[in-house]
């Protein structure tokens, strides 16, 4: 019920010692089965509010006399009470109840309604049957912890007189028998027995000490409550009295032969009393006499004393432990007001200085963040209780100075990085700022017990060897010097501290790590020096450009002022044999291309799909055909590596813009015949396929170019491709690729492993940095600006200022009632099995089920005869794809229509053949693929175009289609991009138009969540800057040198 009507405070964030730290005391009135009254002393005002609650039917009215209370708010006095009722564990009031707050109108109604309800016969009978007795009995009280009563019930004898008492259960008990006081009593004291089978056999009531002095207070009311040590022996039962008494509880030290004695009373006025004269004193104030019941204070404070001294009444401390026992009270009861302690051994009093200190902890298991210990210093000693430290020598109590303290705590308090609640903790990522932070506002900093040593910088120091770098650094903790080399294996092990010598603990300088760590860590340790190879020279330079404290030595500067001396890269014209113009960028990729070559580094073309990679390519070749060679490098041919469907589009277009190379198409079953003949021509083309059967005698070979197209193919670098290909010999490497990066930059690493093997370091190196990077922009900029000159990367925007407009649009379809029923039904089924298999295996170990529900869910969104060929239900896509080619064909227009689903494809080559639309078909099994795409673009009679997105979504040239239809989307952006771009590309000369087919509310809007993730991953590592070309600096040459 509290749960319920604090949710009415829309801005309230409470706990139960936030409302302890505002109300004093909540002090139970009265209690009955409908209402509950109750006064709440209010801490901020010093007033003392009633409060009531009043159960009418299923209704709670709430009222408090402080005025607050309205229609939309409920005052914090009722919270308290109800929440003081919860805590308690009072179970009032019982059953579902809705909280209502009390007003002018309600309080009328609830009036009448309440009058007009027929009274239960029970609680008015003409006379009663029977009386009830409530027996405390003292022993099991003090054994359970809680107030136990037993109940006996007397009845009215045939000759008016009452019979002896009986034990009754409290549930057994008729009311209709009882008084309406006995009445009201009993079920009262019913509800603190849980209504179970077990418990309606139960005698003895169980009441919370909480809320005990107000049923005790009830109960004697009625002359009838009696306290025993055994309850079953009406011979030791004693009448006990209520009283309004309140004694104080009161301590004093005495001298004692021995030294000191600690003595404890309760005084009323002049009165005294000693412990051992209660029967009973319980931890909320009662006190059970003889013949009545008194009260106490402070409870709180008094009860573990009268624990303690209850039954020797004092306490004796030796001579030799005086100082102790002083600093014991000065410490923790100088404010208190129960200790009595004379004038003479009163110390003197000052305010002390504190020094703020936070002590930060590793993380708990299961806990991934720091904890924060927060305390305070006075002359090195550690505060603890009420005052800060006693100094016996000069009798003197150092009190804490809590405004100066609260002060210092704000810092904490207002830290965002830090959890402002108890107890602290603290993100590890931001430890380096807050350490910072609490040092610089005065506060002592200590991990694990050892004080915290900032870096105050670091010095820098390269030689040079053969064909390497090794840099020498090490950082300073104020004079205690650690190296490179090992901060960045405390890094790697994922510390924050590093020991020093002095057993001290270093804090790992975040910053410079987070701006340099990445760069570092591509290098190799050697001892205490890191070594970096020729081409990762740029990176290294980029690392010094912004160390101040460097020494250099002289080839190191030699290498500086080459790169200061180099020009930039310069576009460059076709060979007079080469059968095309090329274009501005073309030409600018060209020089690009050079300039690689004159360095010998490799390089990664990433053009968009559509602006003539591979003539670019073939431009190259022929220059280097027609180029005289240098003595020590004999002609050799060049290999390109494709995938199967692109073989005849390299032939034909070699064919086609450099006739004069010789051409090699090295595929087939006859291709051992040609072993011999490899060397005799300028390029062989072939598939990576080939390359990894292959491969041992292709890497006997030696080739002046190997050209990867499609290149995302060597994505994974555990994959037999990606080995094979980085075992092929050439002088230089190209890789040719829309994707660089198509799902992590895991892919990218294995790219440049084949292009300049060691420039991104090694792949556990540069994973590392790759996880890092999802999430910090630093990291992507970091690789970014590492591969820059050797990707050139230019998009259509940018470029083909020419080219028509490109609109993508997003479908959302509506499915009908039947399959939207079977979607709901099977993601209903997949939920509940992959969250039992997910939770029994874990989610590694659960994937392949993963990917089978993912699976299953997109087939049922695309068609329900994906599924079940006998499915009755319908396709919202094929529906509405329908109606879009419709109209793009009655309008003229030819359509691209792309599915990974083959069966999904065939569906729709139905559809098409029933309505008798003339279209073309290609999936992974289709021969002859050219005759299929020459047909599409030269026919004007064949308007639609059927592709598997696998298999024809690169390397076709399908400009006659302006229309463009995804009819499932796939997880990896860059592949629909890629199949868009079959007809937004050079030749293109009308507006294209690509629409994505969705199934609204369903797993497809999680992908397209998703491809934008992959998206700006791609967009974020290969930058499409034209720029590169014109302004390629010394800053953006990485590996010039070898």
């Amino acid at each position: 019920m509290t749960s319920k009507l604090i949710r009415r405070f829309t801005n309230l964030n409470w706990d139960r010692s936030d409302l302890l730290e505002l109300y004093d005391t909540t002090r139970l009135v009265n209690i009955n089965p409908d209402r509950l009254v109750a006064e709440v002393n209010d801490k901020s005002t010093g007033k003392t509010h009633t409060c009531s609650v009043h159960v009418i039917g299923h209704e709670a009215i709430t009222e408090c006399d402080c005025n607050h209370s309205t229609n939309e708010l409920t005052c914090m006095h009722l919270v308290e009470l109800l929440d003081y009722m919860e805590w308690s564990g009072f179970p009032w009031p019982p059953g579902k109840l809705t909280i209502v707050t009390s007003s002018p109108s309600l309080a009328w109604k609830s009036v009448f309604r309440s009058s007009a309800q027929t009274p239960k016969a029970s609680f008015t009978p003409r006379s009663p049957e029977a009386q009830l007795h409530y027996v405390l009995d003292v022993p099991q009280s003090m054994e359970s912890g809680k107030t136990t009563l037993f109940i006996y019930m007397s009845k009215l004898g045939k000759r008016g007189d009452w019979l002896k008492p009986r034990l009754r259960q409290p549930r057994g008990i008729p009311l209709g028998s009882l008084s309406p006081q006995d009445a009201t009593l009993l079920e009262m004291l019913r509800s603190f027995q849980p209504k179970t089978y077990y418990y309606s056999e139960v005698a003895e009531v169980e009441i919370p000490r909480p809320v005990s002095n107000t049923v005790l207070r009830q109960l004697a009311e009625s002359e009838r409550l009696y306290w025993t040590i055994d309850h079953n022996d009406m011979e030791t039962w004693n009448q006990a009295r209520w009283s309004d008494e309140v004694w104080k509880f009161k301590l004093s030290l005495d001298k004692h032969p021995e030294g000191w004695a600690v003595r404890a009373r309760f005084v009323l006025g002049d009165r005294t009393m000693e412990l051992t004269e209660p029967v009973l004193a319980d931890s909320e104030g009662l006190l059970l006499m003889p013949d009545q019941f008194l009260h106490y204070e402070p409870a709180a404070e008094a009860f573990p004393w009268i624990s303690n001294l209850r039954d020797h009444n004092e306490l004796i401390v030796p001579a030799e432990d005086t100082d102790e026992l002083l600093e014991q009270i000065q410490s923790n009861f100088l404010e208190s007001s129960i200790f009595e302690l004379p004038e003479d051994l009163r110390y003197a009093e000052r305010v002390g200085l504190p020094v703020p200190r936070a002590q930060i902890n590793k993380p708990t298991r299961g806990n991934r963040k720091l904890s924060v210990d927060v305390d305070f210093l006075y002359d090195n000693h550690p505060a603890s209780g009420k005052i800060a430290y006693v100094d016996h020598e000069s009798r003197t109590v150092v009190q804490r100075d809590r405004e100066a303290e609260q002060r210092h705590f704000e810092v904490i308090q207002q830290c965002e990085e830090i959890d402002s609640a108890q107890p602290h903790e603290l993100a590890p990522e931001h430890l380096a700022q807050v350490v910072a932070m609490l040092t610089h506002a005065g506060w002592h900093v200590e991990a694990d017990g050892n004080l915290l040593r900032h870096s105050s910088g670091v010095s820098i120091s390269v030689n040079s060897g053969v064909d390497w770098f090794d840099l020498h650094g090490e950082f300073d903790f104020d004079g205690k010097k650690v190296s490179i080399p090992k901060v960045l294996s405390a890094m790697r092990r994922g510390e924050k501290f590093i020991k020093l010598d002095d057993g001290s603990q270093g804090l790992l300088p975040e910053e410079w790590l987070q701006r340099f760590g990445d760069i570092t860590n591509l290098g190799e340790a050697d001892g205490d020096a890191l070594r970096f190879t020729m081409p990762q020279a740029a990176l290294l330079d980029s690392l010094l450009a912004a160390q101040d404290n460097v020494r250099l030595d002289a080839k190191f500067r030699h290498y500086q002022e080459k790169l200061r001396s180099f020009s930039g890269i310069q576009p460059a014209t076709a060979h007079r044999n080469f059968r095309g113009e090329l274009r501005h960028y073309q030409q600018q990729g060209l020089g690009w291309m050079k300039f690689l070559r004159e360095f010998q580094l490799g390089g990664c073309l990433a053009d968009d799909m559509g602006l003539g990679k591979t003539v670019q390519v073939l431009a190259m070749l022929q220059a280097e055909r027609a180029r005289r060679p240098k003595k020590d490098e004999p002609r050799a041919p060049s290999l390109i590596v494709v995938p199967r469907s692109l073989l005849f589009n390299w032939i034909n277009e070699a064919e086609r813009f450099a006739p004069q190379l010789k051409v090699l198409e090295y595929f087939g079953t006859q291709r051992a015949d040609l072993h011999d003949e490899l060397d005799d021509y300028d390029v062989i083309v072939t598939t990576y396929g080939v390359v990894r059967r292959d491969i041992e005698l292709l890497m006997e070979m030696q080739f002046h170019y190997v050209v990867l197209d499609e290149a995302q193919a060597i994505k994974n670098n555990q994959s037999q491709a990606a080995k094979a290909c980085r075992l092929l010999h050439a002088r230089h490497r190209l890789a040719l690729t829309g994707t660089p990066v198509e799902n992590h930059l895991g892919e990218l690493w294995s790219l440049f492993e084949f292009l300049n093997p060691g420039l991104l370091g090694r792949n556990e190196s540069f994973m590392k940095l790759a996880r890092r990077a999802k999430g910090e922009t630093s990291a992507l900029n970091a690789i970014a600006d590492g591969i820059a000159p050797f990707v050139l990367r230019r998009t259509k925007t940018e470029v083909l200022t020419e080219l028509p407009a490109k609109t993508e649009q997003t479908l959302h379809c509506e499915m009908h009632p039947k399959q939207r029923k079977l979607y709901d039904e099977l993601r209903d089924y997949y939920r509940t099995v992959l969250s039992g298999k997910v939770a029994d295996q874990g989610l590694n170990r659960s994937k392949i089920h993963v990917l089978e529900a993912l699976l299953r869910l997109r087939q049922c969104a695309c068609h329900p005869l994906l599924l079940d060929e006998s499915s009755k239900a319908p396709s919202a896509k094929l529906d509405v794809l329908m109606d879009q080619i419709a109209s793009v064909v009655e309008d003229g227009h030819k359509a691209l229509v792309f599915s990974q689903f083959t069966k999904l494809l065939a569906i729709v080559r139905r559809e098409l053949d029933h309505r008798q639309l003339r279209h073309e078909y290609l999936d992974g099994r289709t021969r002859k693929r050219e005759d299929r795409v020459k047909a599409f673009q030269e026919d004007p009679d064949c308007p639609l175009f059927l592709i598997s997105l696998k298999a024809g979504g690169h390397g076709l040239n399908l400009t006659a289609a302006d229309y463009v239809f995804i009819l499932d989307p796939w997880w990896n952006p860059a592949v629909e991009a890629q199949a868009i771009d079959r007809a937004h590309r050079i030749g293109q000369d009308k507006p294209v138009f690509a629409y994505r087919l969705i199934c609204k509310d369903t797993v497809e809007d999680k992908i397209l969540a998703l491809q934008q993730d992959k998206r700006q991953l791609a967009d974020a590592i290969v930058r499409g800057d034209s720029s590169i070309m014109q302004n390629l600096t010394a800053e953006d040459l990485a590996v010039l040198l070898s």
